[in-house]
């Protein structure tokens, strides 16, 4: 087994356990879940922060709520979760994708990371708009 396959296999092992429980326990109310490190630490919302909400919300067929928890994880969920099963199968890509990371690999990961930098500190202004990017908007 290549690393990159048990780290997909971890990965989806991990967010099918979170999405089991998010279907059993309710974020933030059950005692179940712990808070965000970052958020506890530091008061800050991190990337993550309302992911398992929003894991919560998509379990429980709504939505739009779960995009207002994580607007960035809910975007990139759909691309993720067939990547990871098509790593964790040793499947390759589709051509197209493999045509495109050939390309422009290195740029989409700077790309995403700026994104993801961008998204940060945005979600973290406390005015409107911005403030509708933090876990339930302003």
């Amino acid at each position: 087994m290549t690393v990159e396959r048990a780290v997909s296999l971890g990965g989806l092992a991990v967010l099918l356990a979170g999405f089991v429980a998010v279907s059993i326990w309710t974020p933030g109310s059950s005692g179940f879940f712990p808070p965000c490190p970052v958020h506890a630490l530091t008061g800050l919302y991190c990337p993550g922060c309302g992911s398992t909400r929003m894991l919560y919300y998509l379990a429980h067929a709504q939505p739009w709520t779960a995009f207002r928890q994580n607007p960035l994880g809910f975007v990139i969920l759909p691309f993720l979760v067939p990547a990871m099963i098509l790593s964790a199968l040793e499947l390759p890509p589709p051509a197209a994708v493999r045509r495109v990371m050939a390309v422009h690999g290195y740029r989409l990961v700077i790309a995403l990371l700026v994104v993801v930098t961008v998204y940060t500190v945005l979600r973290n202004l406390p005015a409107a708009p911005f403030c509708q990017l933090a876990p339930g908007g302003c």
